[in-house]
This record gives C-alpha cells, sequence and structure tokens, in this order.
C-alpha cells in the first residue's frame, strides 16, 4: 500500500553477540499514471551473472548484476554507474515504444564538472511490472577529488512530463 513507513534491520552475530541495526524510511508511492523515477543508485561494480535472475532482482539489468556502493566514494580511475528504473513512460504511436530521454549533469561547487551527457531509452522490461532502466556508465577521468553530485533529468519524450533528481557522491584521492 502507497504510504510512508520505516524499516529496521537487526542483524546479529551468532558467534561474537554483536548486533547492529539499521532504521531506513521508505516511500511508496500512490500508483497511479503519472511518470516517475526511483532514486538513482550509485555503483563502481558491476558483474555478469551466471545465469538470469528469474525474482526481479532490482539491481540486475539482463544478465549483469550491479553492486550499490552505499559509501558513495569513487576514484577518478573507477567509471560511475548510474541506475534507476522508471515507470509510466507513454508510449510513442509511430514507434510503439517509450520514448524517454536522460540527461546526466556532474556538478561540482554548483557548477558542470563536464559535459551533460544525454541518453535515450525505449526498451521496456515488464517484470514485475512495466518499467524503462537507466544503468549507464560515466567515467570519471580526470575530476579532481571532491564532492560531487550527478543531476539527472528524465523527460517522457511522449507526454513532456519531466523527473528530477540527483545523486551526491565523493571523488577521493
Amino acid at each position: 500500500f502507497a504510504g510512508n513507513y520505516t524499516v529496521d534491520l537487526i542483524v546479529r552475530d551468532r558467534l561474537s553477540g554483536k548486533v547492529a541495526a539499521r532504521r531506513e524510511k521508505l516511500e511508496l508511492p500512490a500508483d497511479d499514471a503519472s511518470f516517475w523515477t526511483t532514486e538513482a543508485v550509485l555503483s563502481r561494480h558491476a558483474e555478469p551473472l551466471k545465469q538470469t535472475a528469474r525474482n526481479g532482482d532490482v539491481f540486475t539489468q539482463g544478465n549483469v548484476q550491479i553492486r550499490p556502493s552505499p559509501s558513495r566514494e569513487f576514484q577518478a580511475t573507477d567509471n560511475l554507474i548510474v541506475f534507476f528504473q522508471l515507470y509510466n513512460a507513454a508510449l510513442n504511436r509511430e514507434i510503439g515504444t517509450p520514448l524517454v530521454r536522460v540527461t546526466v549533469t556532474l556538478m561540482k561547487d554548483r557548477k558542470p564538472a563536464a559535459r551533460p551527457i544525454d541518453y535515450q531509452l525505449t526498451e521496456t522490461s515488464t517484470n514485475p511490472v512495466p518499467h524503462l532502466t537507466f544503468a549507464k556508465f560515466i567515467k570519471l577521468t580526470g575530476l579532481p577529488p571532491g564532492e560531487y553530485s550527478a543531476m539527472i533529468e528524465s523527460r517522457d519524450l511522449v507526454q513532456q512530463k519531466v523527473g528530477r533528481q540527483q545523486a551526491s557522491f565523493v571523488i577521493v584521492p
């Protein structure tokens, strides 16, 4: 059901008896027909799967699994992977698929640190519900250490609907 939730995760090490806990907030949007995206996940690591995931693993695209980087710390030699899903994009009548443009701009000190990068999405996945998946590598080569944000604009070119989000990260020396 739609709403705001709190998820508590408690883990106990059987050998040492140590306990760790974490509380996260979770917002489930109302099921409607508006164009929206999930929060972007940042990563540096993707690995091929030996067999295609069948259980709708949200961090899997095709036969590749993406491992999130919770620290959001990267080195300039890393490829930054930006991963999220888009829902309720309208079908383009001429081509029979959605037509979505995603623009990612890396920002440092509120200024573009690199040229914006445009991607076009048309391929829909149907499991568990119809959606488009954005999973792209962005080279960080040449960017100095510091705090950055990825400004992400997703535009449904059929409905002219726009979603914007940003994901902060750090390039470490």
